[in-house]
């Protein structure tokens, strides 16, 4: 029986969106002024899951 933790799929732009409720354009420029952490494959942004988690908050901490 092994111990290992499940990794959750990183999400695409379009899917960090829709969580977030905003544009995928809003999601794009808080990908590129490295306000919410993601990385790049094959030129196409990722989000780790726990990212959108750390970024909501955030933005709560901020009021």
């Amino acid at each position: 029986m092994s111990d290992a933790v499940p990794i959750a799929s990183p999400l695409s732009v379009r899917e960090t969106a829709n969580q977030l409720g905003v544009s995928e354009d809003i999601t794009r420029y808080l990908l590129s002024k490295r306000k919410l952490a993601g990385f790049k494959v094959s030129g196409q942004w990722r989000v780790p899951p726990d990212a959108i988690t750390e970024y909501i908050i955030a933005q709560l901490a901020k009021g």
